[in-house]
């Protein structure tokens, strides 16, 4: 979802106002920055990611 929120800055509530991150995420459609999501998930460490059912 924050891939997706970096791309889509439209809405102040849960966009993200990085213009960096902004201009890398907006070339990806939603399948490629689902498919970086879950390769980023699989990578070992702490972090984790929760699936959203509204993210397609």
């Amino acid at each position: 979802m924050a891939l997706k929120a970096y791309r889509d800055n439209t809405n102040a509530t849960w966009g993200r106002g990085n213009p960096i991150m902004a201009g890398m995420a907006k070339q990806f459609s939603n399948a490629e920055l689902k498919a970086m999501a879950q390769y980023i998930g699989n990578l070992p460490g702490e972090l984790k990611t929760i699936p959203q059912s509204k993210f397609r």
